[in-house]
């Protein structure tokens, strides 16, 4: 036997086994790209709620491609196991090339079309073809050894600390708590809760002042202009802050806030006199806001961003439950820019590695307490104290990550895809 007989039976028994670590990851990679490129091409055509009839006659594609195409996007699915789902290599390419002629731009390489490239290159080295790839997607999930997403917080760990050096301060603790529920009165709108908590903030060498912003949403619903109002959770005390008092360092930090177009902004200053380690907690209500299920891209999210270094942060949020059995949570870390709004996974090229996972709190503030700060249920209980809000209306869900990446996002969304429309008040 040859050396290049030997090369082949190498390549082919590789080809047969599961994914390894290298492959994990890099399908992971083509398939976020796929499927958000898929979703922002439905959405641009405007019919990511179209039932399946409907998309294959508007497209003039095979249904069963499209019943391919809609199931390989279920946000339940994790990436490899989309993969198996979507239609093959050809069904995807005529897919992408109806949608850019649908699209009437005269422009046939879009960006869909170079992710379904990108997915090709990957099925030739991974799979040898679809039903290949398929095979070893299929061992990888089955195997106890197979690859599977790691977590790399020793990694976090020593970036942590080098940013701390950096930036000559840090937080101990990165809290936020939302809750969102329908309008009283009005199922088309909903309305919601915020708090952001920032404690054990340690300034070392750079007392960088904390400047928290709330920005005005304005949105069209139903042809109506809408505008999503911030005001302060326990009203605006002495210094105009929105801070929940009890649970800031006692005594005030020096602060200041003003408005601006859109929205306003708070800033804490740390101050270099203070030995021991701040809290700042300040807490806004919103409303209205478009119910998710009425939006092209039916979603509801929220984001926290990291934006000094951190040790613990604690994502939390509360759905009503109406809301909360209607629809599929996802979590995930994305380097942070400005263009990181509503379905942060369209961003796959700014998603970071790592495993992140959402915890279901359960109805209610019983389940609300966590070790990243011992005052995290008293104040979760006090959110809902102050809005006259019933917790036990509410389903908790959370994630935790220990030394989130600075200058990252935390991105918590809900797929409302295939959930019954609020009925409106003029309906019966």
């Amino acid at each position: 036997m040859n050396d290049r007989d030997t090369r082949a039976i190498s390549c082919a028994l590789t080809l047969a086994g599961p994914l390894n670590q290298f492959e994990f990851q890099a399908g992971t990679l083509v398939s976020d790209r796929l499927r958000a490129e898929l979703l922002t091409a439905l959405e641009k055509l405007r019919g990511t709620n179209e039932p399946t009839p409907a998309l294959s006659r508007v497209l003039g594609v095979n249904r069963n491609i499209c019943q391919r195409v809609v199931a390989g996007l279920d946000p339940r699915l994790d990436p490899l196991t989309a993969l198996t789902k979507l239609p093959g290599l050809e069904g995807l390419h005529l897919f992408a090339d109806a949608l850019a002629e649908r699209g009437g731009r005269g422009v046939r390489h879009t960006a869909l079309t170079a992710a379904v490239e990108a997915y090709g290159a990957f099925v030739r080295t991974a799979g040898g073809s679809q039903a290949g790839l398929i095979r070893r997607i299929e061992m990888t999930s089955r195997g106890r050894d197979g690859a599977q997403a790691t977590d790399n917080v020793a990694v976090r760990r020593r970036m942590f600390d080098i940013a701390t050096e950096l930036q000559g301060h840090a937080l101990d603790t990165l809290i936020s708590i939302a809750a969102v529920r329908p309008m009283l009165g009005s199922g088309e709108f909903t309305e919601g809760l915020s708090v952001k908590g920032f404690v054990g903030l340690r300034a070392y060498t750079a007392p960088v002042p904390l400047v928290m912003r709330n920005v005005t949403l304005r949105h069209e619903a139903h042809l109506i202009a809408v505008e999503t109002l911030h005001e302060p959770l326990t009203g605006q005390n002495a210094t105009g802050l929105n801070l929940i008092e009890e649970f800031c360092s006692s005594p005030l930090p020096s602060s200041a806030f003003d408005m601006f177009d859109g929205g306003a902004r708070t800033i804490v200053e740390p101050g270099t006199e203070r030995l021991e380690p701040m809290d700042v907690v300040m807490g806004t209500r919103w409303r209205p806001y478009l119910h998710p299920t009425l939006h092209t891209d039916p979603r509801w999210w929220t984001l926290l961003r990291v934006d000094r270094p951190v040790r613990r942060a604690v994502l939390d949020v509360y759905l009503h439950r109406s809301m909360a059995f209607s629809c599929v949570p996802t979590v995930g870390a994305y380097l942070w820019h400005p263009g990181i709004t509503g379905n942060a996974s369209k961003d796959w090229h700014s998603r970071l590695p790592g495993r992140y996972t959402i915890e279901m709190l359960g109805a209610g503030t019983a389940q609300a307490a966590t070790d990243a700060w011992r005052r995290h249920a008293a104040l979760t209980e006090r959110m809902f104290e102050l809005a006259g809000w019933n917790p036990g209306e509410m389903v908790g869900f959370r994630c935790e990550v220990a030394y989130p990446i600075w200058a990252s996002v935390l991105s918590m969304s809900f797929d409302f895809t295939g959930a019954a429309a609020p009925v409106r008040e003029n309906e019966e």
